[in-house]
């Protein structure tokens, strides 16, 4: 991952929760459990460019939802959502190495749900 640029296409997000464990792949938007058998569905993800346009395949739950399309696409910041009741941890991986770790505190939104939002930079390597 170049630090001067955006990123193409390149890493999985991962999010360790207390119920389990959900992988973002940048590649197509697809949001899948890091162990087979757990169920996914805390964590959503829309990928934007540089300008703040959402990119491709923007996947929620299961990949779903999303922009479509197959040409390359560049990937300047994930804009996620992640639905759990206690403390999270996010981590950025390009292939088999962790590029940036951080540590997300849940709060409970009007309606009582425990949610964290947060940007992560893929320039920076970062949550903003």
């Amino acid at each position: 991952m170049d630090s001067q640029g955006p990123l193409l296409l390149d890493g999985t997000l991962r999010i360790q929760h207390g119920a389990g464990c959900e992988l973002y792949s940048l590649m197509d938007g697809s949001v899948s459990p890091c162990t087979a058998g757990e169920r996914v569905g805390v964590l959503f993800c829309k990928a934007t460019g540089s300008e703040g346009q959402l990119v491709g395949n923007a996947g929620g739950a299961g990949g779903a939802g999303g922009a479509g399309g197959t040409e390359a696409r560049t990937i300047a910041a994930l804009n996620c959502e992640v639905y759990t009741d206690g403390a999270a941890t996010a981590s950025f991986w390009s292939g088999a190495e962790e590029l940036s770790t951080t540590d997300l505190t849940p709060e409970r939104d009007a309606c009582g749900t425990m949610t964290v939002d947060f940007t992560m930079d893929l320039a920076q390597k970062s949550p903003l």
